[in-house]
């Protein structure tokens, strides 16, 4: 995972811009990455330089982006966007029927690469979306005590230090009881906010050489029996609420 450090005065696609100049990007092994963006993102310049370094994308669109993205009737469809004499070529996926629009903008045009592909590919982000709402609800990752830039960069990486490490014991000691989990009739996870807080409890004992083996045993053991049913295709429309109502210095986690 990489990331960018600017003021609020930066915006999210100046942020990405940067980002594609990652180090994680640009040496890949051999292959062309795939990156999903939200709509935040999307603008004509961004695609250009998404082309330009050869990344294959897919990215969710208004309804008043590119004019020949909006000209487009609900269905699957190739345009081409024309720019200073430079023509690029978009597979537009236009679902309008519901409450909000559902536009995606892709480099992807492969026969098996259809509408539903596109949608199954943009849910991937799914998984994106609830760990920055565990790393902003549960890790209070933006909860900052510090005054200046250095103390801010160390409650961050710590922050994230306690998220991987839980992620790293979740996934871990799931794997180790995979078949005790889905034995009954519902399918079960151990219970995520459960180890991000005791690993934030324990962070000073689980760094410590001389004693994490032994407390880092204690706190899979407990892990492995708080545990929470698995619920598919479960949907809930997003509330929106000011960023400001959960962001407070007195809900910081220990760290």
């Amino acid at each position: 995972m990489d990331a960018v450090f600017t003021g609020i005065s930066v915006g999210e696609r100046e942020h990405a811009r940067k980002l594609l100049s990652s180090e994680a990007l640009i040496n890949g092994k051999g292959y062309k990455n795939l990156i999903l963006f939200d709509r935040g993102y999307p603008s004509r310049e961004l695609i250009y330089e998404l082309e330009d370094k050869g990344f294959f994308y897919l990215i969710r669109c208004t309804h008043s982006f590119l004019s020949c993205v909006n000209e487009c009737p609900d269905g699957e469809h190739s345009v081409s966007d024309i720019h200073k004499g430079r023509t690029v070529s978009l597979r537009v996926i236009k679902d309008t029927s519901g409450e909000e629009p559902h536009i995606l903008v892709s480099n992807l045009f492969e026969e098996y690469q259809d509408m539903h592909y596109h949608q199954y590919l943009y849910h991937k982000r799914w998984s994106i979306e609830t760990k920055y709402g565990e790393l902003k609800t549960r890790v209070r990752l933006e909860n900052f005590s510090g005054k200046n830039p250095q103390a801010i960069r160390q409650e961050l990486y710590a922050a994230l230090f306690i998220s991987n490490l839980s992620a790293l014991i979740k996934s871990s000691t799931e794997n180790e009881i995979r078949e005790e989990l889905n034995r009954g009739r519902h399918r079960y996870q151990l219970n995520r906010s459960y180890i991000i807080g005791a690993v934030s409890r324990y962070i000073r004992c689980l760094i410590n050489i001389r004693c994490y083996k032994d407390k880092l045993q204690q706190l899979i053991q407990r892990a492995k029996n708080v545990r929470s049913i698995i619920r598919l295709d479960r949907h809930f429309k997003r509330k929106v609420s000011h960023h400001g109502i959960t962001n407070g210095f007195f809900i910081r986690v220990n760290l």
